[in-house]
């Protein structure tokens, strides 16, 4: 099965389908529109930044009926009678505009608005359209019919790395989940992790890295090319129910909202790791990169017609460097204290994330009521030296007999070791390890979409069509992981500071010396390709009723195929005892403070000396085994209808609805039978053969509906409250459609993979109360609960019977079988609290000051796996406590703002044995930024990235026992940007 070639096929028989009847629509609709009765349309923009607004509200009170401008800043009043009508257009942060308008029997009246606000007055451009951003967002959240929050992408400033999750995790319900470099790579939503909840372009799902596990990697993709960001909590019937917490949206900026010719925008600046702040060797030694955006946004005149074509063009390119290290602790598996160490290793990484990106986006207006849109991406992250060296002190965990004074026996531990320091003799199991990786990741990811919307008299309709590819190399040549050790090695550990250990050795060979690192000498390369494809294609109809009650009715139909597949190329080599010893290359990193460098060898040097017989051997069984082991693909095939409803009677608005969606999965992958001797089979790939070559093809498909009802209700002009019941599910990762089986003989257990898995479903109840304050501001609570069943638990499904057609050609008789499958339940509840505003009615020197801050409190309970039922710091992923904070004071030509996230403790890995469950510590981190407006068109800033150096730092069972720390260090970016 070749999925790229599959996903070929798709595309020359789905795409045409698709595309074929769109462009025919395109010429044949506007001809057959009807003769319109009389109407008043036109735009609404801000008059000091020029920006068409999407969401502004234009009034006819005395018809108490109402309309909201499209994302160009387009409105239309339809179906008015003759003579004079009083409107009144009204959006956030601006005053608002009452008007006079007559109106013919059938006439169509143009009326354009440009509203300004006193408070555009206090700040310069780039503070003006920082207010005008977050205006949007606001307006946007404020219209929604579902619970959803939104953002401008210029909310907070300049985000460290201009990663959309960065801006994600200062929203209320959300939670990053970082690597070890600090990036932002998944969004944990309401509780649940980031491969149950959705990421999307613009409504589509992008393919991304994540590959096989459903996680969108949001630091692959750049948040400068987009205006806005969604985070949607209450699903409705018009949007893909994939997503058990929540999804977000990531919106770009319609080209024609704006009523300048052209506009170019531009941001230029260099990441500096300061001297003055604590960083590895290999940072300082390249402590500055560039980071840049230009922007670019023109309306053309096309065809005899005015104003009817916008292109957007955004650049991206940024190094984003970082050099983490880490320490790690592993102790004496016992809940009593003192415990030992055993286990400590340490680690320096330098990784330098270079990211290109360009966007072109456009909309055409090929008649008054239709608009064909164009979108294209296309983004490479490339981390082509990805550098790492880490050690490794480990012994048996066993005590000495006798005294620290006079051991006896074998005992790797000296009796008397205490909380914070421990001693291990030199005796066999006594070990010394010394890593160096160098390894590579390029990431390409590309993006086409076309679609059209047509506005017609009582219709309106929507379809586009929609393909992303992500492939991606992960490589290591011409490099590899090279492992080295030193046996029978004596040392001492102290921890009483667990921040800066001392590690001292006592005895044995020298850990210095390349000479004595004989033993277990390997090199493991890679060169793996993982390709993700998604194909969406959509399309909605919508009829506004003849009815005096604005009432709607919404269908459609919605189509995605994805496809995942890896390719491995592994391979291994072990380094001949005959083999001279290697030369150390000693690179620029001191593993213990105030010691000697340890003899690296560069795993560079090390591959190109894998050619020669008389220094290395391929491990040949390895490299063919694994070559099927990590070869595998998966489809996944949905077909979904929807049907939806509403209505606004007087302050309360109803939307409610159904969705039923279809899916069908395949995946392919190899099998291994019980492995042959090397007595019956000596050849090792002929061996490997036998072992591995058994393919194997799964089948599933599940359908589900997903049921609806969204009620809002307008206490006051500013006070609104939400109601919601919906259901949303969370699909199983794609490993769950893949032959696999995991054979675990002292257990007697084979563990598969199970192609008929189920999604957890999820039945969601949400509250809300908002208050929106002027000019533009929100202070809102909200309650939600989550009852989740189907939960995917690992499961004993049988024992395996005798006979070559138990599946696994009679081996592995009487072994119990275990699989996934939808055994468990789970609730949530939680509260969100949100405050944002801007504090005009300050004396006149604060006016430019600006405050916000959220808090997210979660609960949960269920059955996770096992007999019992756990809550809260009992379930892994699980964060019951957020929380953000933000200060921004604009004076004049002067900016200056401060950036908290704070993430609370929870539980990292669980354990059936309470002490081995691994712990994440809670988490502040602190940013500050400041700026000056030089000329209109030209601004500096400078910004500064978690300023007290928080680390990322987990524990084992109890606070005091750390078990791995990770500082990432402090960055400063300076630069300059502006727009005209």
């Amino acid at each position: 099965m070749n999925p790229p070639a599959c996903m070929s096929v798709l595309r020359r028989r789905l795409v045409p389908a698709v595309l074929s009847p769109m462009v025919a629509l395109l010429f044949l609709l506007p001809p057959l529109r009807a003769a319109e009765p009389a109407a008043i349309s036109g735009e609404v923009s801000n008059a000091a930044t020029r920006n068409l607004l999407a969401g502004a509200r234009i009034e006819v009170p005395a018809l108490g009926r109402s309309v909201l401008t499209d994302h160009a800043g387009r409105f239309v009043l339809p179906d008015l009678a003759a003579g004079e009508i009083e409107l009144v257009v009204s959006y956030l942060g601006l005053d608002p505009e009452r008007r006079t308008v007559r109106v013919g029997a059938g006439q169509r009246v143009v009326q354009n608005f440009d509203l300004t606000a006193q408070i555009y007055t206090l700040g310069e451009f780039r503070v003006t359209g920082e207010r005008e951003g977050n205006a949007l967002a606001l307006t946007a959240q404020r219209n929604a019919d579902n619970v959803k929050n939104v953002v401008a992408l210029d909310a907070y400033g300049n985000l460290p790395n201009m990663s959309a999750g960065e801006l994600a995790v200062r929203l209320p319900g959300v939670a990053s989940q970082l690597d070890d470099e600090g990036n932002v790579t998944g969004l944990i939503i309401r509780g649940q992790p980031s491969t149950m909840n959705r990421v999307n372009v613009d409504g589509n799902l992008m393919s991304n890295v994540g590959g096989f596990n459903r996680q969108f990697q949001t630091h692959s993709l750049t948040g400068a090319m987009f205006e806005q960001l969604e985070v949607v909590k209450g699903q409705t019937p018009d949007q893909t129910a994939d997503s058990l917490g929540g999804s977000v949206n990531l919106k770009t900026r319609s080209p024609l909202s704006m009523k300048e010719r052209r506009r170019f925008g531009y941001s230029f600046g260099l990441r500096w790791a300061p001297p003055f702040y604590p960083h590895t060797q290999e940072r300082r030694n390249h402590p500055v990169h560039p980071l840049a955006n230009f922007s670019y946004q023109e309306v053309f005149d096309v065809a005899g017609g005015a104003r009817n074509l916008g292109v957007a063009v955004n650049l991206f390119y940024s190094e984003n460097v970082n050099g983490p290290s880490s320490l790690q602790y592993d102790y004496q598996n016992t809940a009593a204290s003192p415990a030992y160490l055993w286990d400590f290793r340490t680690q320096n990484q330098f990784n330098n994330r270079t990211q290109k990106s360009i966007n072109v986006k456009a909309e055409y207006r090929l008649a008054q009521h239709t608009k064909i849109i164009l979108n294209t991406i296309y983004n490479d992250a490339f981390e082509k030296t990805d550098t790492l060296y880490a050690t490794r002190a480990f012994s048996a965990q066993t005590i000495a007999g006798g005294t620290a004074a006079a051991p006896t026996g074998t005992g790797a531990v000296l009796p008397g070791f205490t909380a914070t320091r421990t001693e291990i003799r030199n005796v066999a199991g006594s070990n010394f390890e010394i890593s160096s990786i160098l390894r590579r990741f390029l990431n390409r990811t590309r993006l086409f979409g076309l679609g059209a919307e047509h506005e017609l008299d009582r219709w309106s309709l929507d379809y586009e069509a929609n393909y992303s590819q992500t492939h991606n190399n992960l490589g290591h040549e011409p490099g590899g992981t090279l492992t080295m050790r030193v046996p029978n090695v004596g040392w001492v550990v102290d921890t009483a500071d667990p921040e800066n250990p001392r590690f001292t050795q006592t005895a044995g060979p020298s850990i210095y010396d390349i000479a004595n690192y004989r033993t277990a000498v390997t090199l493991l390369t890679r060169n793996d390709d993982r390709d993700v494809e998604v194909l969406n294609a959509r399309a909605n109809a919508r009829y506004r009723l003849p009815t005096d009650v604005p009432a709607t009715l919404k269908a459609g139909a919605f189509f995605r195929d994805q496809e995942v597949a890896e390719v491995g190329r592994r391979r291994r080599w072990n380094y001949l005892a005959s083999a001279p010893a290697m030369s150390a290359t000693f690179p620029d990193v001191f593993a213990f403070p105030g010691a000697s460098r340890l003899p690296y060898v560069h795993p560079r040097a090390a591959y190109e000396a894998t050619g020669n017989p008389a220094l290395w051997a391929e491990d040949m069984y390895f490299r063919t085994a694994d070559a099927f082991q990590t070869t595998r693909n998966a489809t996944e095939e949905i077909a979904a209808g929807y049907v939806q409803g509403q209505a606004k009677l007087g302050r309360l608005g109803v939307l409610g609805g159904v969705r039923t969606e279809k899916t069908e999965v395949s995946g392919f992958g190899y099998v291994r039978v019980r492995p042959a001797t090397t007595a019956q089979i000596p050849d090792p790939v002929a061996r490997a053969l036998n072992d591995w070559n058994n393919p194997v093809t799964n089948n599933g498909s599940y359908t589900r509906t997903f049921p609806s009802i969204h009620f809002t209700y307008e206490l006051t002009d500013r006070l609104r409250a939400q109601a919601s019941w919906s259901t949303s599910f969370g699909r199983p990762a794609f490993t769950n459609l893949v032959p696999s089986a995991s054979i675990s003989d002292p257990n007697q257990t084979v563990t598969v993979s199970n192609p008929a898995l189920g999604p957890q479903y999820a039945k969601n109840i949400d509250l809300s109360l908002q208050y929106y304050l002027r000019p533009a501001g929100v202070v809102s609570l909200g309650y939600f609960r989550k009852d989740i069943k189907d939960y995917i638990l690992t499961t004993e499904i049988g024992v395996l019977g005798a006979g070559a057609d138990n599946g696994f050609e009679g081996s592995y008789s009487g072994y119990r079988l275990q699989s996934s499958s939808n055994a468990g339940t789970a609730k949530v509840n939680g509260w969100e609290f949100d405050y944002r505003q801007q504090l005009t009615f300050l004396p006149a020197w604060a006016q430019g000051l600006a405050v916000s801050a959220n808090y997210t409190l979660l609960a949960t309970e269920g059955n996770f796996g096992g007999a019992a039922v756990r809550s809260d710091k009992q379930v892994a992923g699980f964060i019951p406590r957020t929380g953000n904070a933000g200060l921004n004071y604009s004076r004049g030509k002067y900016r200056f703002s401060a950036q908290l996230n704070y993430t609370g403790n929870y539980l990292n890995t669980f354990s059936t044995t309470p002490q081995r469950n691994i712990y994440r510590a809670e988490r502040t981190i602190v940013n500050l930024g400041a700026g000056y407006q030089w000329k209109p068109a030209v601004a500096f800033f400078l910004d500064v990235t978690n300023i007290f150096n928080e680390p990322q730092k987990t524990y084992i069972g109890d606070e005091s026992r750390q078990q791995r720390l990770i500082r990432t260090g402090q960055a400063v970016v300076f630069g300059v940007n502006g727009r005209f």
